[in-house]
């Protein structure tokens, strides 16, 4: 069940990426309610691609999302 909390995930690397499917997997959180970020255009693509989270690399927005 979907905790209704929005997630800031700073850094979509290999821990931030178990967070996110893990979380998923859970099923304690929904896509939307998760935003990613990095510097890595790559990893950002990645987690769209496999979770389809929101991302980006601003994480005063990804912040803002979480609150």
């Amino acid at each position: 069940m979907a905790l209704g909390k929005k997630i800031a995930v700073i850094g979509a690397g290999n821990m931030g990426e178990a967070l996110i499917a893990g979380m998923l997997a859970a099923k304690a959180a929904v896509p939307d309610d998760i935003h990613a970020t990095d510097i890595v255009a790559e990893r950002l693509d990645r987690a769209k691609a496999r979770y389809g989270v929101r991302v980006g690399t601003d994480n005063g927005a990804a912040a803002r999302h979480g609150s």
